[in-house]
């Protein structure tokens, strides 16, 4: 504003109409677009949230549940008050020319109406607060899967989850007492599992005849109809020892997975018609049923063809790795890439 002259000609109406007219003014509408540019305010935005990774957490739970990341969207936002959001934001505000501004449109309402000046600061500065937050709004360029910030959660890729998915269900099973690498069944679940070591069925039953001495095939044609082959282009994902080592610390079984911690929004948003290879990471001996297991740390890559319902998220549920094991964060960390390549994963059938 530059005058009286500039509000005389809008005093005719009520007040509040007044202050909207001054609100329009080109002086006074360029200072709070310069204001509302400033606040760069994204009512998605995760820098002011302190539950940044439990929303990111129960993202991946339903994406991995629905397979759409239109759904996980729609979920964000519809549980977070983004309005309220920016109104708080808006009432915060304390740009120094908002003083300024409220000063101007108050004096020029107080001369051509007839209001006590606590009312009319109340009157403009509501009127301020709601051009703001209209202009915060047309601004705003933030989405809902901005909330997940670059949080990275604990996943398991479990296969064939998409097909059966109770975990107890696709746990390995054991002859005798307790399970070991002796009594472990060749079954399908177990098949899965040396699928991800990448280790075919006669080279565990030598490797468990020279480790342990103990011929599995003696009275049992099981393992010969284990029908899947390794890849010979690549080694095991654990070396001998530590297979034998992990199963044997495994009483109950265990469900075959691959445990790896990855960007939340970045697993969302890729490209699911691709393989993922995993480089780095933990070999699942895990059982979330009872919360045992000998899980163990591989450095190598894996390359798998999944979709979303083959993984679970692996952290703040019961029986995790964090409550069974106390591991820390970082032994889970890994390197995520599409590969365009035919996945490594065999086709199996078990006894």
């Amino acid at each position: 504003m530059t005058g009286e002259s500039n509000t005389r000609s809008e005093s005719r109406g009520t007040p509040s109409e007044s202050i909207r007219a001054i609100l329009d003014s080109r002086e006074i509408s360029d200072s709070l677009d310069e204001i509302a540019e400033a606040a760069d305010f994204g009512s998605f935005t995760s820098n002011t949230r302190t539950d940044t990774h439990e929303i990111a957490r129960a993202a991946l739970s339903l994406f991995f549940s629905c397979e759409s990341s239109e759904a996980v969207e729609d979920a964000l936002r519809n549980g977070h008050a983004g309005g309220a959001v920016r109104r708080m934001v808006v009432d915060g505000m304390d740009h120094p020319l908002l003083g300024e501004i409220a000063r101007k449109i108050s004096d020029a309402i107080l001369r051509h109406h007839d209001l006590r000046p606590e009312i009319s600061n109340q009157l403009v500065r509501a009127a301020i607060n709601d051009a703001l937050d209209s202009r915060l709004e047309a601004l705003d360029r933030s989405v809902p899967l901005d909330l997940l910030g670059n949080e990275e959660i604990i996943v398991c890729y479990i296969p064939d989850l998409s097909f059966e998915r109770n975990l107890f269900r696709l746990s390995t099973t054991f002859s005798g007492q307790t399970s070991d690498s002796t009594s472990v069944c060749p079954d399908n679940a177990f098949a899965r599992f040396l699928g991800l070591l990448n280790v075919s069925p006669a080279e565990y039953v030598d490797i468990v005849r020279r480790l342990r001495g103990v011929d599995l095939r003696a009275g049992t044609s099981a393992w010969d109809e284990m029908h899947f082959t390794a890849d010979q282009r690549r080694g095991h994902l654990i070396d001998e020892r530590r297979i034998i080592e992990g199963i044997d610390g495994c009483p109950y079984g265990f469900n075959p997975m691959i445990a790896f911690r990855t960007n939340a929004r970045t697993l969302i948003e890729r490209d699911w018609t691709k393989p993922m290879t995993i480089t780095g990471g933990v070999v699942g001996l895990h059982d979330f049923t009872n919360g045992s297991g000998n899980p163990q740390r591989f450095e190598g890559s894996i390359t798998i063809d999944a979709c979303p319902t083959d993984f679970v998220v692996g952290e703040g549920r019961r029986n995790d790795f964090f409550e069974a094991y106390g591991f820390a964060p970082a032994t889970f960390d890994s390197r995520v890439s599409d590969d365009n390549e035919t996945s490594l994963s065999p086709a199996f059938s078990g006894a």
